[in-house]
């Protein structure tokens, strides 16, 4: 265990270094690129359901393409995760990331993981108010469900109205329940 955390934190320092070697003759978008890739690699790294060794990341204009295969739908959708909560990607392409024993398409972790970085960006940089934390998304077959608890009525509206506006979504069933104060 102990020698694991000491590859992950060698692995982290060498990622996270490393865009310092770069020119800053390259241009700004790529910079921009080179960021989010370290950063989303950063994350897997830290993350205990994803092993950062089994998915290659790569980033053009915002866009982040995850590659390689995983074990399992969680570590899928935590590789989504890293790459959705990462401030500048603008979308996620998980055609070359395959789960080991499956031929399902990640369509739906690909929407639970939108709608879970809507959640976080309206959180930090919107005006409308809502609970990231009490709210528990899951996507199947394009049928969203939204559960947990919430602190008013006003945060289930807007998060049904975000998960709405995903992309792929077909509906969306709100299970969410107001805190009583």
């Amino acid at each position: 265990m102990a020698r694991r955390n000491l590859s992950r934190l060698f692995f982290t320092l060498v990622t996270v270094m490393s865009p310092y070697n770069v020119s800053y003759a390259i241009e700004e978008n790529v910079m921009n690129d080179t960021a989010i890739t370290t950063a989303v690699k950063a994350k897997m790294v830290t993350d205990t359901v994803v092993s950062a060794s089994d998915v290659k990341v790569e980033t053009k204009s915002g866009v982040v393409f995850l590659t390689g295969n995983v074990n399992s739908q969680a570590a899928a959708q935590a590789a989504i995760d890293s790459a959705f909560s990462t401030p500048d990607v603008s979308d996620v392409d998980t055609s070359g990331l395959l789960i080991e024993g499956s031929s399902q398409p990640f369509t739906d972790a690909i929407i639970t993981g939108k709608i879970k970085a809507q959640f976080a960006k309206e959180k930090v940089f919107g005006d409308k108010p809502i609970n990231v934390l009490g709210i528990h998304v899951e996507t199947n077959d394009g049928v969203v469900a939204l559960t947990g608890e919430v602190d008013s009525a006003a945060q289930t509206e807007n998060a049904k109205r975000f998960a709405e506006n995903v992309k792929g979504v077909r509906a969306v069933r709100s299970n969410l329940a107001v805190k009583v104060q």
